[in-house]
């Protein structure tokens, strides 16, 4: 799912360490700290967008990345704490950090995707969904109408982060999965391990 949305020059961000909100992802939070509660107030009265990041600061200095989202929907409880689904919609790399929130924030650049070997995707893609297709038969729990969504999907870089984020649970290739801007090297790296997960 591609969305045309600009982030906020300050985006508000959870750390979460070990979340990794990959683009048309839905993921529910449960927001309780009042340095949250604050973030999503503002969020919710602007462009209903904030950020997760796994860590502040990665190991070798680098600012890192993080995922930004689109709140679908949200429903304030009685203690002020509450329930939402947030929508990737895109990476970014973080700037640099802004100190005068309550809540962590960041100054974010949103980040493209691209194809070293575009003649390889469709190829790539088709083997894909029939490593899918074989791991389902195998009784492997898919998400509901998984199949019809990966047939819709607009173009490689969706179709391997919707692959990405639904079937791959080992936390080291989802984070290289995250972190890959390169859609075609994605979609090599969804084969191989799709196809280790086949012969389990």
């Amino acid at each position: 799912m591609k969305l045309e949305i600009e982030l906020p020059e300050a985006l508000g961000v959870m750390v979460l360490p070990g979340v990794l909100l990959f683009p048309g992802s839905l993921v529910p939070l449960y927001i309780f700290e009042p340095r949250y509660r604050r973030m999503l107030a503002d969020a919710l009265a602007a462009q209903r967008i904030f950020g997760i990041v796994p860590q502040t600061e990665k190991e070798d200095g680098d600012h890192g990345m993080g995922g930004a989202g689109l709140i679908r929907a949200c429903v304030g409880n009685e203690d002020g704490t509450s329930h939402l689904v947030l929508l990737g919609i895109s990476r970014f790399h973080i700037v640099d950090w802004v100190c005068d929130r309550e809540y962590p924030a960041v100054k974010p650049r949103m980040l493209e995707n691209h194809l070293s070997a575009p003649g390889e995707v469709g190829a790539l893609q088709k083997e894909i969904t029939r490593l899918c297709r074989s791991l389902a038969r195998k009784g492997r729990e898919m998400p509901p109408h998984f199949e019809n969504a990966v047939a819709m999907t607009p173009g490689p870089a969706e179709f391997s982060d919707l692959i990405a984020s639904t079937l791959v649970g080992d936390p080291s290739v989802r984070e290289r999965l995250f972190y890959e801007l390169d859609a075609s090297r994605r979609l090599s790296l969804l084969a191989d391990y799709l196809s280790s997960e086949n012969l389990l």
